[in-house]
């Protein structure tokens, strides 16, 4: 979260704005979306597209390739998980597909992923993923 925050420190108010409007300000999504930009790049383009011109910019749009590639590892882990029997690590990993679908607006299949897994535990509803979870869930009604 530390380099999150660094490499979101000289972005420019609208970049900020943009970010936080596709995430709807829910912090793991606004997380999420942010890892997703750094590691295709656009952070970086915004910052060096801000710097040539007068500080506007146009909207926001991550590499559908990183995408991609995003959604496929975000399932291969879930897959992972399930064939390890470790319920907490495919509820992480779908916490990170639905922030991903979320912010490509399949927030409804991405609701109902999350909630098919998360009414399972019945026990330790009060860890820090299953919190995290709940308030996602909460935030995609």
């Amino acid at each position: 979260m530390m380099v999150l925050k660094s490499s979101m420190d000289d972005l420019p108010a609208e970049a900020l704005d943009q970010v936080i409007d596709r995430t709807d300000g829910v912090p793991l999504f606004v997380e999420e979306f942010t890892n997703m930009l750094l590691e295709s790049g656009t952070i970086e383009r915004i910052r060096n597209q801000t710097a040539e011109t007068s500080g506007s910019f146009a909207p926001i749009e991550a590499d559908p390739a990183a995408t991609a590639e995003a959604e496929s590892c975000f399932q291969e882990a879930i897959q992972i998980a399930q064939q390890q029997s470790s319920r907490s690590m495919q509820l992480r990993a779908m916490m990170s597909l639905a922030a991903l679908w979320h912010g490509q607006g399949r927030t409804q299949e991405a609701h109902m992923m999350l909630q098919m897994l998360y009414i399972t535990f019945t026990e330790g509803l009060q860890t820090p993923d299953l919190l995290r979870a709940r308030e996602l869930l909460a935030s995609m009604q």
